[in-house]
């Protein structure tokens, strides 16, 4: 992974808070990579892109 795969990036020290995250956002289709402070999202899944533009329809 390089920097610039990564959409987003949330660094949290607390390991609970950042593995609870990053399984809820891979529930709702994300692509996360973590390391060992830091979760990466890697892109929105596009079937959430899809709702998204629905929604706004």
């Amino acid at each position: 992974m390089t920097e610039a795969d990564t959409v987003f990036a949330l660094r949290e020290n607390d390991h609970l808070t950042r593995i609870h995250l990053k399984l809820a956002l891979e529930d709702i289709g994300f692509v996360v990579d973590e390391d060992d402070v830091t979760i990466h999202l890697r892109g929105a899944p596009q079937n959430a892109l899809a709702s998204l533009a629905a929604a706004r329809a």
